[in-house]
């Protein structure tokens, strides 16, 4: 039956940068600020984050204090404020709205300790970035509003509360030239810390817009493919309704008549031998007739298909290249040498991969990938899509489900099996498919990662040359 082609155009379209990484991923505008609901992140971003961590506050918070006689001391009294503040950008991108908490707690810890304001404190900064950028809206209105609450509490404690370190301790002897000048130098202290704040703030801003605009950009190029799909879907739909009703009128029709003759003649050749004749001259045109009808129809088929080329093995490519636009990376590594396997299964193999990619991009989760491994052996064509779950799964739409059972129909009727699965935190999609009789013995079977999505089922001639895999 006809079905819509691959558009090429579309594909090219969709080369757009798409990927949803583990940090990029936007907070439920339902859940609170300061609700613990811990985000997704990956081995990499901790590791990332933890460094961050670690190496901001050993360079910059490391706690010494420069006395106001310009003698060098360890600031014992430093050290709970540096642990919670490492902590707090830890987990900056995990929990922002609890880590801002923790950040602010820190910094809180230094009026009670009687430690004076020190270059840790610049850890407030990130917190207040990460919490507008990942965080939820209230979150990040807090952080707004801790970028101006917190150099003003600052000033009240450097003026009131006299320090013995250097710099600082100039502030508090400020109070003794009068209301005017504190004012004045309160200030431009207020100005020039509050504006290291709000810039942070507004680059955390600037990275969530960057994010939804990702996000809406996804959804858009998801809805394209579900429409693609749907008009494929519809197209093959009535096309099917169209021949299975000729279908019925030629072969009803034929067979009644046959069946009507062959009664007739049944019951006539008792008394008149020679009427049989007559009647088995009928039933020979009406099924010479209905034939002929079923190869036109069947021509029909074929000629409608001729007119839009089915998808074959060589259009995972594109394939692929589409999936990635819509924001799914498609790792593919190809083992063996391409054999025949018809072109019936070709395009029964395409769809497979075409809807066991589409369900990955639209129930699993799209920023962590999937991945394509294709087997050719001496007899069979393996094939296994793998995609990791989503850890929000989304509620099944009532008459959803047909595209697994579609698969095994497709892959069924050309001798192949399917199985799908869950298999720890991963959906996998295991297809085997027999190669056509009579092929030639090929090259030894050797691994390749393919580099490029042309690489993926390779012809035979080319013989599969080993590459690496770019991520």
């Amino acid at each position: 039956m006809p079905t819509t082609t691959h558009d090429d155009k579309h594909a090219g379209e969709a080369k757009s940068q798409l990927r949803g990484d583990d940090h990029d991923r936007l907070p439920d505008p339902e859940h609170g600020a300061f609700t613990i609901h811990p985000r997704h992140m990956s081995w990499v971003n901790w590791v990332v984050d933890i460094a961050l961590a670690v190496a901001f506050e050993t360079i910059i918070g490391w706690p010494f204090i420069i006395s106001t006689d310009l003698s060098l001391r360890v600031g014992f009294e430093l050290i709970p404020t540096v642990i919670l503040l490492t902590v707090a950008i830890a987990c900056r991108r995990w929990m922002p709205g609890p880590a801002l908490v923790l950040g602010m707690l820190a910094i809180s810890l230094q009026p009670l300790l009687h430690a004076p304001p020190h270059g840790c404190d610049l850890g407030l900064c990130i917190l207040i970035y990460s919490a507008a950028a990942f965080g939820s809206r209230t979150s990040q209105i807090a952080a707004g509003i801790m970028s101006l609450v917190a150099p003003a509490l600052l000033g009240l404690y450097v003026f009131l509360v006299p320090l013995n370190v250097a710099g600082w301790s100039i502030l508090a002897e400020t109070v003794a030239y009068g209301a005017v000048i504190v004012v004045m130098v309160g200030g431009f202290l207020w100005l020039a810390i509050a504006t290291v704040n709000v810039l942070f703030w507004s680059a955390g801003i600037l990275r969530r817009t960057q994010m939804r605009s990702r996000r809406v950009q996804h959804q858009r190029e998801l809805a394209e493919l579900e429409s693609l799909r749907a008009q494929e879907q519809l197209i093959v739909e009535q096309e099917r309704n169209r021949i299975a009703r000729d279908m019925h009128d030629v072969i009803a029709h034929s067979l009644a008549v046959v069946v009507a003759q062959a009664d007739g003649g049944r019951y006539a050749v008792r008394a008149n031998p020679a009427a049989a004749e007559p009647t088995l001259q009928t039933i020979s045109e009406i099924a010479r007739e209905a034939l002929t009808d079923v190869r036109s129809l069947l021509a029909q088929l074929r000629h409608s298909q001729g007119e839009g080329p089915q998808a074959g093995l060589d259009d995972v490519a594109t394939l692929l290249v589409r999936m990635e636009g819509a924001g799914l990376r498609v790792e593919h590594r190809l083992r063996g040498t391409r054999r025949p396997i018809g072109q019936a299964a070709e395009v029964a193999v395409y769809r497979l991969v075409q809807e066991a990619l589409t369900n990955a991009l639209r129930h699993g989760a799209p920023e962590r990938g999937a991945r394509l491994t294709v087997l050719w052996t001496e007899t069979h064509l393996e094939l296994t899509i793998e995609n990791y779950l989503n850890p929000t799964p989304q509620q099944p739409r009532e008459g959803s489900g047909h595209g697994l059972i579609g698969m095994r129909e497709r892959i069924g009727m050309i001798g192949g099996t399917v199985e799908t699965g869950v298999v720890g935190d991963q959906f996998v999609v295991a297809a085997r498919v027999p190669v056509s009789a009579g092929s030639s013995r090929p090259a030894p079977v050797s691994e390749t990662p393919a580099t490029a999505p042309s690489d993926i089922l390779a012809s035979s001639r080319d013989h599969a040359r080993e590459r690496s895999f770019e991520q």
